[in-house]
């Protein structure tokens, strides 16, 4: 399967450590050997559909195990029918 991309954005609801859960799902995605890149409002990922599947479980999964009752994730894919998506085609232009 080819190489896509994920934007997502995690909002925990009715908490007062948003930030810190945030922190845990950038951690999340760290761990996963995944390419990615942190921007204020989102973290963009590369990889296969099933990784970034598997990549939302292991967010939606360690904020639960960390005590968070309620999540908003936005989600963003970016998919080629026969080509791979890579993040840096959309932004080298601009560096």
């Amino acid at each position: 399967m080819n190489i896509q991309n994920l934007s997502i954005q995690v909002i925990p609801i009715n908490t007062e450590s948003a930030y810190a859960h945030i922190d845990t799902a950038i951690a999340v995605i760290q761990s996963s050997g995944l390419r990615y890149k942190v921007t204020p409002f989102s973290t963009v990922v590369e990889g296969s559909l099933e990784a970034l599947q598997n990549l939302i479980l292991a967010i939606q999964t360690a904020l639960f195990e960390q005590g968070v009752e309620e999540v908003i994730l936005n989600i963003q894919f970016h998919a080629k029918k026969s080509k791979d998506v890579f993040l840096h085609e959309k932004t080298d232009k601009f560096n």
